[in-house]
């Protein structure tokens, strides 16, 4: 390495229900991960954010569960524009029925994990997360 810090990770929560995006960015912050965490309560909000920024993220956390456009509209949206096709996409859900799973899958989920049920679980879950698809980026 040459000595200069690697820049934070970009990662964008996509998910309506509000404390708990809220919740999964103060974890990623208490564990003093780097990162840097960007909320989209809504999939408009999440295409909008994409066509606007100019740097995708590392890594898209996608709630399945949401009004409107759902997450699998979403997953099966991101997935069908080139800019967008390989971008990681970790989709997380309290529900853990077979065919949602699957269904997830079959969209193109880059994985599926279960949605940390209370506060004190979101910090295991975003360490999780970073350790499993951004530390080999993003660090020394």
């Amino acid at each position: 390495m040459n000595g200069t810090p690697n820049p934070a990770a970009n990662i964008l929560v996509v998910d309506d229900a509000k404390q708990d995006s809220e919740q999964l960015k103060e974890a990623f912050e208490k564990n003093a991960l780097p990162c840097e965490i960007h909320l989209a309560y809504s999939s408009k909000e999440c295409i909008r954010f994409l066509t606007r920024t100019i740097q995708f993220p590392s890594l898209i956390i996608l709630s399945l569960n949401m009004p409107r456009m759902s997450g699998f509209s979403l997953l099966h949206t991101l997935r069908r524009m080139p800019q967008w096709r390989r971008l990681p996409i970790v989709v997380y859900s309290v529900s853990n029925r077979e065919a949602e799973r699957k269904q997830a899958y079959v969209f193109g989920a880059t994985a599926i994990m279960a949605k940390p049920t209370h506060a004190t679980q979101m910090s295991d879950f975003a360490q999780q997360l970073y350790d499993h698809y951004l530390a080999d980026l993003y660090s020394d």
